[in-house]
């Protein structure tokens, strides 16, 4: 009786959903800005000149009896002028004296002593010696001097933003998408005399 009896089977699957999606995506490729800079260190383009000394020694040259061609020149032209109007005037002296003595007594021995006191003056004078002071040198100092302009250098900076290129902006739109999987199912079928559990 078992062997003979119905049993109703079933089998069945659940409906299955599944999505799709996109994000969405927004591009705006930008030009950056671009910097540059130009720099000059500073310089001092400075220095300092060396302490110089000039020494004039011709004034103590010159007390001591050194002469320069120009000194001597220069001297024995004042020189030769002072003698020659000495020499003129004595002579001009003399020979009056001698145009108005002639011929009178006594002129002979009165011309031999005025030559000789003439001549002995001369030596005297030869023989006299000056004392005289010799000067000093003469001394200039010159102190150190700073010399050359600074270099105050520079520097400068400059900033491209790149004006008026344009930039693009892009969107692409996403998407959500919600489709069936699997539509499922139920199925019942009879077997008999017991469940059909291969089926």
């Amino acid at each position: 009786m078992l062997a003979e009896m119905k049993y109703i089977n079933t089998s069945h699957s659940f409906p299955v959903v599944a999505s799709r999606s996109r994000l969405s995506t927004l591009s705006t490729p930008i030009d950056q800005a671009t910097g540059s800079s130009d720099i000059q260190m500073a310089k001092s383009n400075q220095h300092a000149t060396l302490v110089t000394i000039d020494i004039d020694s011709y004034p103590s040259r010159h007390a001591y009896g050194a002469r320069t061609s120009a000194d001597f020149s220069r001297e024995q032209a004042e020189k030769g002028e002072s003698d020659i109007a000495q020499a003129t005037s004595r002579h001009t002296q003399e020979a009056m004296q001698n145009i108005e003595s002639v011929g009178k007594k006594g002129a002979s021995a009165r011309a031999v002593a005025a030559y000789t006191n003439q001549f002995w003056s001369s030596v005297s004078r030869s023989r006299r010696i000056e004392a005289q002071a010799i000067p000093d040198p003469t001394i200039t100092v010159n102190p150190s001097r700073v010399e050359g302009e600074p270099d105050t250098g520079k520097c400068e900076y400059s900033i491209d933003t790149h004006a008026g290129v344009p930039s693009s902006t892009e969107f692409n739109e996403g998407s959500f998408e919600l489709y069936t999987k699997d539509k499922g199912y139920i199925r019942r079928w009879i077997s008999i005399g017991g469940y059909d559990t291969n089926a």
